[in-house]
């Protein structure tokens, strides 16, 4: 029980010093620019019964694009059930080259096929569901006239489409912003990033986290920027998370350990990412583990009942200082996804185990 409580706290206190461990390592960003012509761009819309937002997202790009002397703008429907495709039929005049699968295959393949039939060598993918905000993609663009730059992310606001404020994804962008200046971003955001042309990796049809095994395997070369400026809109958390996606996460990420892509990385680039993607997925199951069994023994031990009545004050505290404080911690989306998560890791350790077994 004591070494479990002294792990638990000891990932706890590691995580938190990350942030403090990235503020002590020196700005890296190579300002070094090339003779690279950042006026033609090829946008990767990626689109799936998304026919709801379409049509204005569309037209956003559309505006958006105008800004560049040379542009395309492929679109690459993964067999839409929906009125996607008749919405668009009514861009015919806008020159899209829209591909079309008769089946599904996947975010992949879709990301893959754009790229083979670009015609510019600095390419934006785009997600359906976020909201953009004006000049995002020529200030996405920009950054790629340095010769070291390979990706530019978009940032996900603060505010969602509610105009509600997330602590959780401020968090995040904190994390990301710090990382950025070492050239070292951990994974860009995938609903909207730029990227050369020439940095791409085709992406196995299998891959869940495309846009992390991406940015994995440009790290080695190439810096990975952050532009905190360029704000993308999206749904609430509360909205997005749920066990399903959780499990989808973290079987993404077992399945990046397992492509041997950490034998590509710097020891720095190793450690930022196990510190950032890997040690925090233990967490939630950790503070769970160490909350049930400690409620167990706290029926035993003196100790014990004080140490579950100090953790039973923590968690309610912060409703004292009102609705608006608890909204804003946003503690109930953080004990949710910390439960999804645990129940999630522990799933699929059994099924891990259970195909070795028998094997």
């Amino acid at each position: 029980m004591l070494t479990l409580i002294i792990i638990t706290s000891v990932f706890i206190l590691i995580y938190f010093l990350y942030p403090v461990w990235l503020g002590l390592l020196n700005d890296n960003i190579c300002a070094e620019t090339s003779d690279r012509d950042i006026n033609n761009i090829s946008v990767i819309y990626l689109s799936q019964n998304g026919g709801n937002l379409l049509y204005q997202k569309l037209q956003c790009i559309l505006n958006e694009m105008s800004a560049f002397e040379n542009y395309e703008f492929i679109v690459i429907d993964d067999n839409s059930n929906d009125n996607s495709l008749e919405i668009l039929k009514q861009f015919t005049n806008y020159n899209l080259n829209i591909i079309h699968n008769n089946e599904t295959k996947g975010i992949p393949d879709s990301m893959n096929t754009g790229i083979k039939v670009a015609k510019y060598n600095n390419i934006i993918f785009c997600d359906q569901r976020q909201s953009l905000t004006p000049g995002i993609i020529k200030k996405l663009i920009e950054p790629l006239k340095y010769k070291k730059t390979g990706i530019v992310s978009a940032c996900i606001s603060n505010y969602d489409k509610t105009n509600q404020y997330s602590f959780i994804r401020a968090h995040e962008n904190f994390i990301k912003q710090k990382e950025a200046k070492t050239g070292n971003l951990m994974g860009v955001y995938g609903p909207l990033y730029a990227i050369k042309k020439e940095c791409y990796v085709e992406i196995p049809k299998n891959i869940i986290l495309d846009d992390l095994y991406l940015t994995l395997n440009i790290l080695p070369k190439y810096q990975v920027i952050f532009l905190e400026d360029c704000k993308i809109v999206d749904d609430s958390i509360d909205v997005l998370y749920n066990y399903k996606r959780s499990r989808r996460y973290l079987k993404g990420f077992f399945q990046l350990f397992q492509k041997n892509i950490l034998s590509k990385l710097s020891l720095r680039q190793t450690i930022m990412l196990l510190w950032h993607k890997y040690f925090r997925l233990l967490i939630p199951l950790l503070i769970t583990s160490c909350f049930v069994l400690v409620g167990v023994k706290c029926f035993t031990q003196l100790r014990y009942f004080i140490l579950f009545l100090s953790m039973c004050i923590l968690i309610f505290i912060p409703p004292l200082f009102g609705f608006n404080i608890l909204k804003r911690l946003q503690l109930k989306s953080l004990f949710l996804i910390s439960i999804f998560y645990s129940v999630a890791l522990l799933d699929i350790i059994i099924a891990e185990i259970y195909f070795l077994i028998n094997k």
